[in-house]
């Protein structure tokens, strides 16, 4: 299937086979009480918005640097979120930089 179309000699693309624009660096945010969510990190007001979030929700049979190497693995589980999420700073425990389109 094209994703792809010419009209008058200009070419246009699937608006859903474009990726949204990264709104910050992305980072995997690891939460108070063990929840993990990636996304494209904005500070604000005491806040931290995950912009394309994506939870860690599982991974066995790994170590978490091997869920950060290889996120598509079957060992590894992902939800998409709807977003941005919202996570007050004192709930974060650490972040772990991961590259611009990770878990996407």
């Amino acid at each position: 299937m094209s994703l792809t179309v010419t009209l008058n000699g200009i070419e246009y693309v699937r608006a859903d086979s474009v990726l949204e624009t990264p709104k910050g660096d992305r980072r995997l945010v690891i939460i108070d009480r063990g929840w993990m969510i990636a996304g494209d990190v904005e500070e604000r007001d005491g806040m931290l918005y995950l912009h394309r979030p994506v939870m860690l929700a599982k991974f066995s049979g790994t170590w978490l640097d091997g869920a950060i190497s290889d996120p598509q693995s079957s060992d590894v589980t992902l939800k998409k979120l709807p977003g941005p999420a919202e996570v007050p700073f004192a709930a974060v425990l650490f972040r772990i930089p991961v590259s611009v389109d990770w878990g996407l």
